[in-house]
């Protein structure tokens, strides 16, 4: 079989999960495919040496608005046509669409994943992606909610398959971690039970949400402490509306953090507040790291999750059932450690990262 080149087109390099994503795969992919990797946000850069590192030649194309990303189709298209790729693959519906019109002048097949629910983008993101989705020859959705919501709004013509989100399981594991020594590293009481999430701080994550679950659970379980790792522009805000957690010592601000899972390896609880996902890899890499999720109710989440027994489940606006089930978990250890162990088995058996590459690698044959 020859060697196949491909270029992932990404909007950022930043710790989200699409992006911590593309290069857990790129690391798994056979020895058939090199890849190379071009971005346009430059702020967003913090994977680039990672990417570098297992052997991706990394470009940016530096743009600071949707308008001078489309402003950088002319140089993607010479790049493309300078490299004489196999194929193409976009993630990320803005850097998509500038893939789309490069590759259509290109003439090079192209791969598109979607992450997210296609009607919770904004007005003009959903106008541009559906007025150019057909220009692409697959699409790969990340859970069956996604895949749905393809099909319901746009009706496509091309090929669109589940693959779902993956996670490394052979690295993700709780026993490989000194819990009490990372505990103490940062300066969290090893006898208390830890609630925590791993997000990129805007709107869609509903973190003010977290924080009035994470109040009122305080309340009534002063000993429960809190973690939110991750980083973006809500940071503030969040700050000055969790003011009295951090004042106690209840509340920690991680930021961003190159190894999420050793924060993951200090959590019993992993609290998700989201009001709309694809299939959140974050959520997979705490399952896998045997934390017990209590989480909303939002696009692939549910085929993750069977309710009561490897995590729980509520609907977004009912925080009072959220704050009913952390308090369950931090009574029960032995449930806590019973359905984390679940959680694990159920990553480990069906959210497995070499199954997704095996997969994607059957779209990049079937496009090339």
């Amino acid at each position: 079989m020859k060697t196949r080149r491909v270029l992932h087109v990404i909007k950022g390099l930043g710790r989200g999960g699409a992006e911590r994503l593309l290069v857990s795969t790129i690391r798994q992919h056979s020895k058939h495919y090199q890849f190379d990797v071009v971005y346009f946000l430059p702020w967003k850069n913090q994977l680039v040496p990672d990417l570098q590192a297992i052997g991706c030649n990394v470009v940016c194309l530096p743009s600071n608005n949707v308008l001078q990303i489309l402003m950088n189709v002319p140089t993607l298209l010479r790049l493309m046509r300078k490299e004489k790729y196999d194929l193409i693959h976009a993630h990320l519906p803005w850097a998509c669409i500038a893939a789309r019109i490069a590759t259509r002048l290109a003439r090079i097949p192209l791969v598109y994943t979607e992450h997210n629910i296609f009607g919770k983008y904004k007005f003009a993101t959903r106008f541009f992606h559906k007025l150019t989705f057909g220009w692409q020859h697959y699409v790969i959705a990340v859970s069956a909610e996604v895949e749905n919501a393809i099909r319901t709004e746009l009706n496509p013509i091309i090929p669109v398959r589940v693959i779902s989100n993956g996670v490394d399981t052979s690295q993700l594991i709780r026993s490989k971690y000194n819990v009490e020594a990372l505990k103490k590293k940062y300066s969290v009481d090893p006898d208390v039970v830890v609630v925590g999430t791993v997000a990129v701080f805007r709107q869609q994550k509903r973190l003010d949400r977290w924080l009035r679950i994470a109040e009122q659970v305080s309340q009534q379980f002063p000993q429960v402490y809190f973690i939110m790792v991750g980083e973006g522009l809500l940071r503030n805000d969040l700050e000055r509306q969790g003011s009295a957690l951090i004042k106690n010592k209840k509340l920690h601000f991680a930021g961003l953090s190159a190894e999420p899972d050793g924060w993951m390896a200090c959590m019993d609880i992993y609290l998700m507040s989201s009001d709309f996902e694809g299939l959140p890899v974050a959520l997979l890499e705490a399952m896998s790291m045997e934390c017990v999720p209590v989480v909303t109710r939002a696009g692939g989440i549910p085929s993750v999750i069977d309710h009561g027994e490897n995590g729980f489940l509520y609907q977004q606006e009912d925080e009072e059932r959220a704050v009913l089930f952390v308090g369950e978990l931090v009574c029960n250890i032995e449930k806590r450690q019973r359905m984390g162990a679940n959680a694990r088995a159920k990553i480990v058996g069906s959210f497995g990262i070499k199954k997704m590459v095996e997969s994607i690698e059957e779209v990049y044959e079937d496009v090339a």
